[in-house]
């Protein structure tokens, strides 16, 4: 199949709650259709799959790489978020805190929406700042 056929089937999968394959998929994509057009598409894709699913560690990581691969992306401010709301499901406070804390200079302009959801998780985590 082209790689197109992949990345909708994937994509399907996702849209249908069937993540455990949507997963496989996407990571499956990444790995055969190195350089693709749907490249970025497909890591969105495959962490907010991974969040979705409780991978919290995984997502985190995914969305890390997506930022760091495609820092100009519309998305940066959501995968952001969600390195965010990953990293409070499974950091211990003192890296929660540290992450949180580096996060906003990852946007050149942090909308208010942000940083209101990143002030709430730092609270729930007894951050000082």
């Amino acid at each position: 199949t082209s790689p197109e056929e992949q990345y909708r089937f994937a994509l399907g999968r996702a849209l249908q709650n069937d993540l455990e394959t949507a997963e496989r998929a996407f990571a499956e994509f990444r790995i055969f259709n190195v350089g693709h057009e749907r490249q970025a598409d497909a890591t969105f894709w495959l962490g907010r799959v991974q969040f979705m699913r409780g991978e919290y560690e995984k997502a985190a990581m995914t969305f890390s790489e997506f930022n760091s691969v495609y820092p100009r992306d519309a998305r940066l401010v959501d995968t952001t978020m969600w390195i965010a709301e990953s990293v409070s499901h499974f950091a211990p406070q003192d890296q929660a805190c540290a992450i949180y804390a580096s996060l906003p200079s990852l946007l050149d302009s942090p909308p208010e929406s942000f940083t209101a959801q990143l002030a709430k998780l730092s609270a729930a985590s007894n951050c000082d700042s």
